[in-house]
């Protein structure tokens, strides 16, 4: 697997263990005065955490846990992008490799960016925090082996790469499996240069990296229940929860939802589920882009490249 860039990437600080999480290493790293972009990476992590809140540990060889160090100019009003493209970074870093190890790739985006398999099973996940003015952590967590405790009840179906039951074919997981080889730089080089090509724009996605989101984005055309921020299927604040039917995302990365009101609802902020699939046979799809209306194939994941 080569970088995608050609260059040398982001500096990247393995630790055997990590007791917190990759996220407080790249921090501190980061208020070290260490120069950016730097990755921090370790197959275990004690401590981490995901999105609104959740806990996430890597036991020892099961897992990959890496966050990215990147200094932006980017105000954090127009930032909203950021956590959607490092979604699509992971995305494609892990379907080349799969392509190149002679696997089927079927997966996609679960907004706004886990990294999900058509049958709704979680592969990875991303958080992306501020620190200070001028940077971004951008932390990355991948499967590799099944989870060794206990799923969460709330948590989707776990999905891995390696192994009995993973996405790799068997005998073929030597790129990813060996922490020698390139798949911990590629994924890192990926996340950097999907944040500094937002950086070029000043935050702004552009019409094309937009439709490639909304097209590989598994939660458009389902039926959702959105639980506000704070809030769990086990209870939380007393807020009613939305539903409707994901219909698109807008120019900012947020997810329109059709309540049956005058105009979808975008949600920015919140715990997204499936309520039912939808099994209705169609050939195309139709989504909502930016106020637009276009068409998909739902069998085709962001130009068919994430499909194999």
């Amino acid at each position: 697997m080569h970088s995608p860039s050609g260059s040398a990437g982001p500096v990247l600080h393995r630790r055997d263990r990590v007791d917190g999480s990759t996220q407080d290493e790249a921090r501190d790293l980061v208020r070290s005065g260490a120069p950016t972009p730097l990755a921090v990476l370790t197959r275990d992590q004690r401590a981490g955490r995901g999105r609104l809140g959740r806990s996430w540990s890597v036991a020892p060889g099961d897992g990959i846990a890496l966050t990215l160090a990147h200094c932006t100019s980017v105000g954090p009003e127009r930032r909203s992008w950021y956590p959607l493209v490092a979604g699509l970074a992971v995305l494609e870093t892990i379907a080349t490799l799969m392509r190149d190890q002679g696997s089927r790739a079927d997966l996609g985006v679960k907004w706004p960016n886990d990294i999900v398999t058509r049958d709704g099973r979680k592969l990875g996940g991303i958080l992306v925090e501020a620190e200070g003015p001028d940077h971004l952590l951008i932390g990355v967590g991948i499967n590799l082996r099944p989870p060794a405790v206990p799923v969460d009840a709330l948590a989707l179906e776990p999905a891995w790469l390696l192994g009995e039951g993973g996405l790799l074919a068997m005998g073929r997981e030597r790129d990813v499996d060996a922490p020698e080889e390139s798949f911990d730089a590629h994924l890192a080089d990926s996340l950097e240069m999907a944040a500094a090509a937002l950086d070029s724009r000043d935050g702004d996605a552009g019409e094309t990296l937009r439709e490639r989101y909304a097209m590989t984005c598994l939660t458009v055309g389902q039926q959702v229940r959105v639980l506000p921020w704070g809030q769990s299927q086990l209870g939380g604040t007393t807020e009613a929860p939305l539903c409707g039917r994901a219909v698109g995302i807008d120019s900012r990365g947020r997810l329109l939802v059709d309540t049956g009101g005058a105009a979808p609802v975008p949600i920015d902020m919140g715990d997204v589920h499936r309520v039912r699939p939808d099994d209705a046979p169609r050939r195309w799809q139709s989504i909502r882009i930016d106020g637009r209306r276009t068409q998909r194939d739902p069998g085709v994941r962001s130009g068919g490249a994430l499909r194999q």
